[in-house]
Formats: C-alpha cells, structure tokens, sequence
C-alpha cells in the first residue's frame, strides 16, 4: 500500500494541504501507540508500525519535492536514477555552464548566475505546468516529461552547488 492508498487521496502532484492534514490528524489518533498500552505486544507493535507509516507519509507527501519523487516511484515511471539518461542538448548546455563557472571571475559571476536563474526558472515553470497537466488528465506520458524534467532538476542543483563553491571563495 503507497502513501496515498494510505491516505485515501488521488496520486497527485498538488494535494490540498488541509485534506492532507486532516488525514494525518486522524490517523496520529487512530495509530497513536499510547492509547494501545494496555494491548498484546503484537496489537502494539503494529500501532508502532501504522503510526511510523503515518509520519512517513506525511513527510513525505507534505513536501512538494518529496512528493514529486514519490508520485514518479509509485507511477513505475523512476526507478534507479542512475541509469537515466538527460537529453543531449540539455548536457550539453549544461557543460557550457559548468566550464562558465569553472572560467569564472568576479566580473562575470554576476551574468553567470543570472544566466543560471533563467535556466532554473524555466525548468521549474515547464514542470509545474506538466504537474497540473498530469493532475488534471492523469495522462502517462505527461509523467515521462516530469520526470524528464525533475532529473534536469537534480542535475541542476550540483551546478547550484558549485556556483555556491565558486562565490564563498
């Protein structure tokens, strides 16, 4: 059973955060092990189980990024993100802007990143859009694209970090 069978919502990029919430509530009370002191080992074992799941479940569904994860895992759609492989023209750009940084000077720094922001944000914008798309038609290979695209993200991210490196020094 995933996180949302769990919770008895939809598979979903954007949940409403009240609904989420209310589920968590009732199951912390259903689940909580306190109220199962008195009960057999095993009945409290699976309170202390149930009640975990919870938590975990909230963590991860309450957060957008978690749950964009989540939601390509349960799909089938992300599996071991290692053997995924990124358009091309996206690496390639990509080594322009890692050799950019690497030939970096206070000069440009400045255009780099904003260079950065623009690539980040359109990323972010295009996958917000596949997301309600998705939500909207629960078409598969909307799925493909986001992933496509949160792998873009990730890969983003280690440039982030480097450009981070970069201006601490």
């Amino acid at each position: 059973m995933n996180y949302f069978q769990f919770y008895d919502l939809p598979v979903k990029f954007n949940l409403d955060a009240a609904q989420l919430r209310q589920k968590f509530f009732e199951l912390s009370k259903k689940f909580h092990p306190d109220f199962y002191i008195h009960a057999s080992k095993d009945v409290r074992d699976t309170m202390l189980l149930e009640s975990t799941r919870n938590n975990d479940a909230y963590k991860t569904l309450n957060n957008a990024t978690r749950r964009l994860r989540y939601v390509l895992e349960v799909s089938g759609v992300l599996s071991d993100e290692e053997k995924e492989i990124l358009p091309q023209a996206f690496l390639m750009e990509m080594m322009e802007l890692n050799e950019a940084i690497l030939e970096a000077n206070e000069a440009n720094y400045e255009e780099i990143k904003e260079q950065f922001k623009k690539i980040e944000d359109s990323l972010n914008d295009r996958l917000s859009l596949d997301c309600i798309d998705f939500d909207e038609t629960g078409r598969h290979d909307i799925l493909l694209r986001i992933k496509t695209n949160y792998l873009k993200q990730k890969y983003l991210l280690r440039i982030k970090e480097s450009m981070l490196k970069f201006a601490s020094l």
